[in-house]
């Protein structure tokens, strides 16, 4: 058997005594080593019990999650201890399961499925950030009742604003600041950041964090020493770049996006993707008052005709609102309209906050400059982690498009550690 070395500060997690623990750290703090770790040691503690590991989203756990814990099985050479039968992992020696679930899943919120879990003792959420709903969290969180063991909760997340409920509860709540390991009541505090894992990250790794700390000492302080962001400014994107049209490269693969309206205007973008920079860019196609699918189609043809793309080549992902007007491009138009994911607003807007976005279009300017967070409820001087509706109808289809566009590519946001 190899033994794995881990960060002193994660040791609290070996044989936690609160209820809770906050795991919190930047880019390359080397939380998912450890948790997968720690999680398996201590499938030993128990006879007979059950983990939940859980993501808000986690379609495949075989393929995002589980080899991650593969991995520290075969590292140790336990594999004649574990054993994987879809998404559970077993102790052969005492029989307690970690079960890998998603919160949410293709038929809404799962919560009345993992209540219900027998013989739970402890719950380990990652990518907490993604959970935004409280309510969402109580639930499963009051379902952790074994009567013969000591139960907890771990929450392990990146930080996000601190509009998000996890600061609010465990942090402002309890007076702590961000960045604190130690206890705190019955809420253990685990913060690490790239500088605490030093000897398992390359050199270009870390100079990668270094260039940040030179050129946006905020984003560095976010992304990788960990700390929750205060949105002072409120400005939803107040990093995309306003380009001149000529520099919208139209030889890339195009997909637009439409953003129904009627009262309201009617947006058209078109988007299209580098790979290579990790840009997406966006043109505005028109902005149209009282329109119907019969004045929007003909805008979309004529666009896509300006470099050589065929009604059935466009790609329409469309406000899922009106599923009328999306057949009617279909069947009217030969358009490949689309509806649009367009669930998890808030999450979606961070996903996107994370690319380089470069724009045209004098509306879309327009909004990018208005479209801002709800000022917190707590503190009016910083801002929530919610839009506020209105001046978001550019930005809406943006978002929406892009994401369900690039997930369908398999693009993801770098999140890694």
């Amino acid at each position: 058997m190899t033994e794995l070395t881990l960060c002193e500060k994660y040791k609290p997690l070996v044989r936690l005594t609160t209820r809770y623990a906050v795991v919190t750290g930047g880019r390359g703090s080397g939380k998912s080593f450890a948790i997968a770790s720690i999680l398996l040691a201590r499938t030993n503690q128990y006879k007979g019990k059950t983990i939940l590991f859980t993501r808000y989203t986690l379609t495949n756990a075989e393929v995002s999650i589980m080899p991650e814990f593969i991995d520290k099985i075969e590292r140790g050479n336990l594999q004649e201890h574990f054993h994987q039968s879809g998404n559970t992992i077993t102790n052969l020696d005492t029989g307690t399961s970690i079960l890998f679930r998603g919160i949410k899943t293709s038929s809404g919120i799962n919560t009345a499925a993992l209540k219900s879990i027998p013989n739970l003792v402890l719950w380990v959420n990652d990518e907490s950030e993604e959970l935004v709903d409280e309510q969402t969290f109580d639930t499963i969180d009051l379902s952790i009742r074994d009567t013969d063991e000591h139960c907890e909760v771990w929450l392990v997340l990146n930080p996000a604003d601190i509009g998000h409920f996890i600061y609010r509860k465990f942090f402002a709540a309890y007076d702590v600041s961000g960045g604190f390991n130690g206890v705190r009541d019955d809420v253990t505090y685990i913060h690490t950041s790239y500088l605490d894992n030093l000897d398992n990250l390359s050199p270009d790794y870390v100079e990668r964090a270094e260039r940040l700390k030179v050129s946006d000492p905020d984003k560095y302080a976010h992304l990788w020493l960990g700390e929750w962001a205060r949105n002072k400014d409120g400005l939803v994107y107040p990093d995309w770049i306003e380009i001149p049209e000529s520099e919208y490269p139209n030889t890339l693969p195009q997909w637009y996006g439409l953003d129904w309206g009627y009262k309201d205007p009617t947006a058209v973008v078109r988007e299209c993707y580098d790979p290579v920079t990790g840009t997406l860019y966006v043109r505005q196609v028109a902005m149209l008052h009282e329109s119907v699918p019969a004045d929007v189609a003909p805008v979309i043809i004529a666009d896509a005709a300006t470099f050589g793309y065929r009604p059935q080549d466009c790609i329409i992902y469309c406000d899922s609102a009106n599923p009328a007007g999306r057949d009617e491009l279909r069947r009217g138009f030969s358009l490949n309209a689309v509806d649009a994911d367009k669930r998890d607003k808030n999450y979606q807007v961070g996903w996107l906050r994370a690319f380089r976005v470069c724009y045209c279009g004098k509306d879309i300017k327009r909004e990018v400059g208005l479209y801002s967070y709800e000022p917190s409820k707590y503190d009016k001087t910083v801002y929530s982690n919610t839009p506020q509706d209105g001046n978001d109808h550019f930005c809406d289809c943006i978002r929406y498009a892009g994401f369900t566009h690039l997930h369908r590519m398999g693009v993801v946001t770098d999140k890694s550690e």
